[in-house]
């Protein structure tokens, strides 16, 4: 079986740079959120246009640094994968934007959480949990990939819940710049690409349930 070749950016905050010479190649692209510094729409475009002539599928979610306007991009091109599920080669990709209260993460937080909604929509992809890829701004709680400088977790407890349930294969997320790396909850690959800001990305092999990530930088 031939794997399924995703490549992971996260953190671009504007960053085009150095872009088009990785963006070729993959089956994949993932975009797990700050593609732009709040306003700079017209940076989204330039990078979404360099993705979009190398590779047939893009996928992101927004981060807490995106714009509306950055959101209303990814959706009018077909791109945005917040709160849906998009299938290509038997691997159903399901995500989320924006982020949560970390620390504050009591009852009334989880309740009302956004990513527990995901439950709801992404219930038609449980049955074939290691077909999943979650991607999300925000990582899941007490992780390797949600510290920040001084050893704090900052990730969600509730999406750190809907993974335990879940066990997607791989959840890829960003936010914590400091945090670049793997690690695992369960089943589940978990990866910090870094800030493609300062030139890290990373690859996703995936065949069947075997999965290989390198983490790159340009």
């Amino acid at each position: 079986m031939e794997p399924t070749k995703i490549l992971l950016l996260a953190d671009l905050h504007g960053r085009a740079d150095g872009l088009e010479s990785i963006a070729g190649g993959w089956d994949v692209v993932v975009l797990a959120g700050d593609i732009t510094n709040y306003s700079e729409a017209d940076k989204a475009k330039k990078i979404l246009d360099i993705l979009e002539k190398k590779c047939p599928y893009i996928f992101g979610v927004p981060g807490n640094c995106d714009s509306p306007r950055v959101k209303e991009i990814l959706e009018e091109r077909g791109f945005l994968l917040n709160g849906r599920i998009q299938e290509v080669k038997g691997l159903k990709f399901l995500g989320v934007g924006g982020t949560e209260p970390a620390v504050l993460n009591h009852p009334k937080v989880i309740a009302n959480s956004n990513f527990l909604k995901l439950f709801e929509q992404g219930k038609p992809a449980l049955k074939a949990a290691n077909s999943i890829v979650l991607v999300t701004h925000q990582p899941p709680f007490e992780t390797a990939v949600d510290k920040f400088t001084e050893g704090k977790h900052t990730g969600s407890l509730a999406l750190r819940r809907f993974i335990e349930e879940a066990q997607p294969i791989l959840a890829v997320s960003g936010h914590m710049h400091q945090a670049r790396g793997i690690d695992k909850i369960g089943k589940t690959h978990l990866v910090n690409p870094g800030p493609f800001l300062d030139g890290f990305y990373a690859i996703a092999h995936l065949a069947g349930n075997s999965i290989k990530i390198d983490l790159l930088s340009i």
